[in-house]
């Protein structure tokens, strides 16, 4: 709870809204008089402000497979230049 209060004004009304009172985006919108992406937005940067540091962070580098020879599942290997 301590946590929860060093969070700026609309991003702590954002999350207790969406979660300890289990709001829906467009209903925490029309409470806090705002648009509902800025329900969205507020809450995300809220929560990340809130995840421990030790969490690994969401970016794909951080849960690449040991075994795929540092090549991202993603990025398909180059070919050959001809010529």
């Amino acid at each position: 709870m301590a946590a929860l209060m060093t969070l700026p004004y609309g991003q702590r009304a954002a999350v207790v809204l969406r979660y300890w009172m289990d709001m829906t985006e467009t209903e925490a919108a029309a409470a806090l008089g705002c648009s509902v992406g800025n329900v969205k937005s507020q809450a995300s940067r809220a929560i990340a402000k809130l995840r421990p540091p030790a969490w690994p962070s969401s970016s794909a580098s951080a849960w690449r497979c040991p075994a795929s020879s540092g090549r991202s599942a993603r990025s398909p290997r180059r070919r050959p230049t001809t010529g």
